[in-house]
């Protein structure tokens, strides 16, 4: 697991956005789908809560969290991060697949 250091060990929590009724069960699949896949991990316990936005592509939706808040608190790395064509070989390195879209993630499945 990633540990991300804070400038305070205050949570951040932000109330989640409504989820429209017609997505809902597009929006339960793919977290589901996400959990098997070991990309995201339930944690009912954490003080911590990013609202979900949810992005239309054609037929399918992609799913991103609004990390407004966390961003604003977490301290800064004295490394730059990789760039997308880097990330791109690093996955395929490692047998999955990865689909950008819009200049951020959509999402990463392993093969």
């Amino acid at each position: 697991m990633t540990k991300i250091e804070l400038t305070d060990q205050s949570p951040c929590w932000q109330p989640n956005y409504t989820i429209p009724h017609v997505l809902r069960n597009a929006v339960e699949a793919e977290l589901n789908k996400m959990e098997r896949n070991y990309i995201i991990s339930v944690d009912s316990e954490s003080k911590y809560n990013n609202p979900l936005i949810i992005v239309r592509n054609d037929n399918t939706i992609g799913l991103v969290n609004n990390f407004i808040l966390l961003n604003k608190k977490t301290v800064k790395e004295k490394y730059d991060m990789a760039n997308a064509n880097e990330i791109k070989i690093i996955i395929r390195v490692a047998g999955g697949k990865i689909n950008f879209q819009i200049g951020f993630c959509h999402h990463f499945l392993p093969n």
